[in-house]
């Protein structure tokens, strides 16, 4: 056990994240922190217990003046609080317990809604992001498994093209004049460009303040392979009308 100072936040969300990052940013989990008898009320979760019944004797020296024990047993969240009758009135003890109870009900509300969740800098070490980068770049994080900073590669073509936008661009189309079986081919195409199905990796670079993802989350477009079909009709005097077709398949 250790003291640690958290920061107050107005909105779950907010709270949630920063009570996270505040408590991974304390070094070595706590070790060598001896002075956790300093702290006022002590805050002890044992997990998965089978009950939290028991009582102190009443000479027991109290190292805080308030000690809140919590556990898990059969599926529900249950808080113990231990406190001095010389220095807590009971109301105030349960006015401080009804107020907890209060809390932890919002918050399991809050968590329950689809929007909720998120990411927070810790989640990528690597990219050492504050957490408004975070949140334009992974959003709820559903779909993000990690993201790292550019190569010095990336990072040099990502600056160049910041620095001197391309003022054209540039698009290949690939012919197919003749395809034994267009139907394979175009499903063999389909397998190339569909989307990544194992979460996305995004690569980052801040300049001035600002961020560019070097990869996303991407959708395929829902027409890759598009298949051309021309029929002419030629009409010569003197002669039978007479069918010229021409069938390309293009990717693209």
């Amino acid at each position: 056990m250790f003291p640690v100072a958290l920061t107050a936040k107005p909105h779950w969300a907010d709270a949630l994240k920063s009570v996270k990052e505040e408590l991974r940013a304390i070094p070595n989990h706590g070790i060598g922190f001896g002075a956790a008898t300093t702290a006022a009320v002590s805050f002890n979760y044992l997990g998965q217990i089978r009950s939290l019944d028991g009582d102190a004797a009443p000479d027991t020296p109290r190292a805080h003046l308030l000690d809140v024990v919590a556990g898990t047993d059969n599926d529900q969240l249950s808080f113990t609080w231990y406190y001095c009758a010389q220095s807590h009135h009971e109301e105030t003890v349960w006015r401080l317990a009804e107020q907890l109870r209060d809390a932890v009900t919002s918050i399991v509300s809050h968590c329950a809604q689809p929007d909720a969740g998120g990411r927070t800098p810790s989640d990528f070490p690597l990219a050492r992001l504050d957490q408004a980068t975070v949140d334009s770049l992974a959003g709820d994080g559903r779909d993000v498994e990690d993201i790292y900073p550019l190569t010095p590669m990336q990072a040099g073509m990502v600056f160049h093209t910041i620095a001197d936008p391309p003022r054209t661009s540039t698009r290949s189309n690939c012919g197919c004049p003749a395809l034994a079986d267009p139907v394979a081919f175009g499903a063999a195409w389909q397998r190339v460009v569909e989307p990544d199905p194992e979460p996305a990796h995004i690569g980052h670079l801040g300049r001035r303040g600002r961020t560019r993802p070097g990869g996303a989350p991407n959708r395929a477009p829902a027409d890759h392979l598009r298949r051309v079909h021309r029929r002419v009709a030629a009409h010569r005097p003197g002669h039978r009308a007479t069918d010229a077709a021409e069938h390309r398949d293009t990717a693209g």
